[in-house]
């Protein structure tokens, strides 16, 4: 089972989104994050990835959930640690504007444009998981897990559970 991180970026009512230029996901904008590597922790992962995608220290960021699929026709079945953070006010955000890497291109977008995906160029769980964590960040409730069920190339149902006390255990160690 691929096991990966995911992070979102936000600095105000933008979000910092990846175009990715890889497989999977090609040309979609997605949050910065990738494979956790052996003996890391999906805490340790996701400060990694986004050292290197986006090339700062953004500080701490909070676990806000779990997505996990089955069926999906690129990866597999996958289990992803999603990650809240915000951009430091002390670093200008356009160090990221339109910046290239070898992922993809970095820039920030509207967060209601990334919810609700109006033109399909966001990864497809995006508006099905992240509105729900965006609401639970004010409030004591606890992270879910967002389970996407896909035939192929299609995202066909999310069901939304909680998290097991093992899961919410490794993601914030």
């Amino acid at each position: 089972m691929l096991k990966c991180t995911l992070a979102f970026i936000f600095r105000g009512d933008n979000v910092l989104m990846l175009r990715r230029n890889k497989a999977p996901n090609a040309f979609l904008l997605n949050g910065v994050g990738g494979k956790i590597e052996p003996g890391e922790t999906p805490y340790q992962g996701v400060l990694r990835e986004i050292r290197e995608e986006v090339g700062i220290d953004i500080g701490d960021v909070g676990f806000v959930g779990t997505v996990t699929w089955d069926g999906a026709a690129e990866t597999g079945d996958g289990e992803m640690y999603v990650y809240f953070g915000f951009w430091p006010d002390d670093v200008s955000p356009s160090v990221v504007t339109e910046q290239y890497t070898d992922e993809g291109a970095l820039d920030w977008f509207p967060i209601d444009y990334i919810v609700t995906n109006p033109s399909n160029s966001v990864v497809d769980n995006i508006p099905q998981f992240l509105p729900q964590m965006l609401s639970m960040m004010d409030t004591d409730n606890p992270p879910l897990r967002h389970h996407c069920h896909y035939r192929g190339w299609t995202l066909v149902g999310v069901d939304h559970m909680p998290l097991s006390s093992e899961t919410l255990t490794e993601a914030t160690a």
